[in-house]
């Protein structure tokens, strides 16, 4: 057959698979990234439990500028609003009551 045979003939399908390691200089500096950027760790709240879909709300919430910050923000801009309307009124009762 003059070598026919093996013409047709593979050899099994093979892959490059390089094994991906724990390196723990990356994981100090990655860790001591976050501590000087303010983040938080999970290992500092192992408590915390991740209820679906938090990462994807908390990165909306960055976005856009929403957060803890502005919502104080907005509350004190409204409560030092009703105050003004509340002291408006009472001075305004004060007049017709004195006039």
């Amino acid at each position: 057959m003059l070598g026919l045979g093996s013409f047709g003939h593979r050899n099994a399908r093979q892959f490059e698979y390089r094994p991906r390691y724990f390196d723990p200089e990356k994981a100090a500096r990655d860790e001591r990234r976050k501590q000087l950027h303010g983040e938080v760790s999970k290992d500092d709240e192992p408590d915390k439990e991740y209820r679906p879909g938090q990462y994807v709300r908390m990165s909306m919430y960055a976005r856009r500028g929403i957060g803890a910050a502005n919502i104080s923000k907005e509350s004190s801009g409204i409560l030092k609003r009703v105050v003004m309307v509340i002291v408006a009124s009472f001075a305004i009762g004060m007049v017709w009551l004195l006039s």
